[in-house]
């Protein structure tokens, strides 16, 4: 047993780190000196991880799995009654397992943007109906996820063994990122390749997989020109931040504003005063992250700007994002209606297109147990929180679908 994951006084464990004095090591609390609502609890002194906001409350620092990306009040519970009643189903369920305590965290890390969505989703539900939480994969690509799962597979002293997953919590990798960096190294190798004037037919050789996507770009790009090499330049710069691992940009800011900032005052310097409208599309992406479900999308429609010197409108603009709200709402109708005791049929008929998901969620969950009732209450109610701007209209339209009793069954 490793000095990180062995108990001090039985209770308290060592938060591991290479970055602080030995003596000056952040302490991890047992786990029922910790509140509902709430997943890890630190003593004096604190150090930051990451992205990730401690929350100072009697004393201690504690990480708030209800508002996990930000610094909010110390309980975010407090003036919210559901959140109450969903810390109480936590106290129902007693002690809760190491899985268990994976799930809630991974539920707490999920964003309706990330890349994998909704299969990540999926991940929690199966984790949720078969007890065993899945760490092969990856809930997201940025902290705070990344940064917490390794503290916490080092003081989850039943995960030692577990190959692949001991592996991807060490990197903070999923396999949802590997696919996305993978294709951004792509478009990254193409654009940079069309800079340097390089034949598409040698660079399709040496990328067959993606010789369609080699051809598709160069057509949209059309031929060379000052403007849009510095503007494809400009995009491969944001790709190649992007492309890094995320713990790993940090590192890579500096140098990636100076890149950027060169290109940007050069295209100014062409541009004479014209407004720079794709450099706002390259923020906008930048904003929104790569793990964004219509990052690619950005892309392509950056890519076709540049070519075209103006606005490109595709066929199926927007349909990315109207799945991606309709999937959302299925979720939280579907899971409201397992908490609210509603019958499979009865859920169906408030919204019949929820028939296949409802089909096949209800038979995965199975009977409901105390703490099924918990964690797919928590799981209902940060999806119902995750954008209620992007769902304002299905709200008001058809309030049954997210209505649920406000005492959990």
């Amino acid at each position: 047993m490793s000095d990180q994951t062995r108990p001090l006084d039985k209770t308290w464990w060592k938060l591991p780190t290479v970055d602080v004095p030995a003596d000056d090591v952040p302490l991890l609390a047992p786990y029922e000196l910790t509140m509902p609502g709430f997943e890890l609890l630190f003593a004096d002194p604190i150090q930051k991880a990451q992205n990730i906001e401690f929350q100072k409350v009697d004393g201690f620092f504690r990480v708030c799995v209800w508002n996990i990306w930000w610094n909010k009040p110390a309980d975010p519970a407090a003036e919210d009654i559901v959140r109450q009643r969903i810390n109480h189903l936590q106290q129902e369920v007693g002690i809760v397992s190491d899985d268990d305590r994976y799930i809630r965290l991974q539920i707490a890390c999920l964003k309706r943007c990330f890349y994998t969505f909704p299969g990540n989703v999926n991940l929690v539900i199966d984790g949720i109906a078969c007890g065993k939480v899945d760490l092969s994969d990856g809930i997201g690509c940025e902290p705070p996820w990344t940064a917490l799962l390794p503290i916490l597979r080092r003081r989850q002293m039943l995960l030692v063994d577990r190959g692949i997953a001991h592996r991807h919590a060490d990197q903070g990798v999923g396999a949802g990122e590997d696919v996305r960096r993978r294709l951004i190294e792509t478009y990254s190798s193409i654009l940079s390749w069309w800079c340097t004037d390089g034949k598409p037919d040698v660079l399709q050789g040496r990328l067959p997989d993606a010789a369609g996507l080699v051809d598709l770009i160069y057509r949209r790009l059309g031929e060379p020109a000052r403007l849009k090499w510095l503007q494809v330049k400009r995009l491969c710069t944001s790709l190649e931040f992007w492309g890094v691992p995320a713990l790993d940009r940090s590192d890579r800011w500096q140098r990636y504003k100076e890149r950027t900032n060169y290109y940007t005052e050069a295209i100014k310097s062409l541009l004479e005063g014209s407004d720079d409208t794709v450099g706002k599309l390259v923020d906008r992406n930048d904003d929104n992250g790569s793990c964004h479900h219509a990052f690619f999308r950005h892309v392509d429609h950056i890519i076709a700007y540049i070519g075209a010197g103006s606005p490109v409108a595709f066929d199926d603009a927007g349909q990315e994002h109207k799945r991606i709200v309709e999937t959302l709402t299925t979720y939280i109708h579907v899971l409201g209606s397992w908490l609210a005791k509603r019958t499979l049929a009865e859920t169906i008929a408030v919204w019949p297109e929820c028939e296949p998901t409802a089909t096949d969620l209800f038979a995965h969950l199975g009977e409901s147990s105390p703490r099924k009732k918990w964690l797919v209450a928590c799981l209902w109610k940060h999806l119902n929180d995750d954008d209620r701007r992007q769902t304002k209209q299905i709200r008001e339209e058809h309030p049954e679908r997210f209505s649920v009793p406000l005492k959990i069954q």
